[in-house]
């Protein structure tokens, strides 16, 4: 996803990381892949704040799954 969506990313605390999207983003795209992630893993949450000069996908891990949001971060180079 980050080649074809993402700007910019930034961990905002270990269980949390904020990436901002494109303004070109396929958001139907992004919702699916989110959606995907949601149904195999129930443990990430999945948000998309809608702000006047940007989109960010916020995606957030409880405490014990943030190895896992870890591996999300270095595989999408955030």
């Amino acid at each position: 996803m980050r080649r074809l969506a993402v700007a910019s990313s930034q961990r905002v605390s270990p269980g949390r990381i904020e990436l901002r999207l494109l303004a070109d983003a396929d958001v139907v795209s992004v919702i699916s892949l989110v959606q995907r992630e949601a149904a195999c893993c129930a443990f990430f949450s999945f948000a998309i704040e809608v702000q006047a000069d940007r989109l960010v996908l916020v995606v957030e891990v409880p405490d014990d799954a943030v190895e896992i949001l870890d591996q999300l971060v270095s595989s999408t180079g955030g």
